[in-house]
């Protein structure tokens, strides 16, 4: 099963504390350059590497 978001940024955080994390196999985010971090105001490296972080947690 897969779980797929165009939000990363702000699911990525909430799914890691979720109970539903172990019920898919695949984390499915977009990766191009206008979408990646469309749900966050900023593109600075610092939020980059937040969510860089937040994905490699698990």
């Amino acid at each position: 099963m897969q779980l797929i978001t165009a939000y990363p940024y702000k699911t990525t955080e909430k799914l890691l504390d979720s109970p539903i994390l172990d019920l898919f196999d695949f984390y499915m985010i977009p990766v191009n350059k206008l979408g990646y971090m469309m749900d966050t105001k900023v593109f600075l490296e610092k939020e980059r590497e937040d969510l860089a972080n937040l994905i490699e947690k698990n």
